[in-house]
């Protein structure tokens, strides 16, 4: 039920950051945001998530780094992940535990909506 799924939102651009947010809130998601990879990591650690949707075309880590980080901290993490890049690493998606899927952007609402039920339909059946 998405009322009771935390997402996380990484993404340094404030448009799509907001705009994300909105959809994601208006499904029914809590949703916390943030521009900053180290300011998300701090957030991540202090709540309970259920996903990431990560901004992979951020300077501050790369993909992989940034998804180690996250791994380490929380091996069953889910991640959408969402790049301008439609030439993605499958070695840097491919989670030992957790779902990772990647959209290229643009993106549009639906589409995010539908990939982030079925990561948290996914998960939930893996949990339960």
């Amino acid at each position: 039920m998405p009322s009771s799924s935390n997402v996380l939102i990484i993404e340094d651009d404030p448009n799509l950051r907001r705009t994300l947010a909105l959809i994601l809130q208006q499904a029914g998601y809590a949703v916390m945001a943030s521009g900053q990879v180290q300011d998300a990591l701090s957030r991540f650690n202090s709540w309970n998530y259920d996903l990431i949707v990560l901004n992979g075309d951020q300077a501050e880590l790369t993909e992989a780094e940034l998804l180690d980080v996250l791994s380490q901290a929380q091996p069953t993490m889910s991640v959408l992940l969402l790049t301008s890049s439609p030439a993605i690493n499958p070695q840097t998606i491919a989670g030992p535990i957790g779902r990772r899927v990647y959209l290229v952007k643009p993106i549009d609402p639906a589409q995010i909506l539908a990939s982030v039920r079925d990561i948290l339909n996914q998960a939930a059946r893996r949990a339960g």
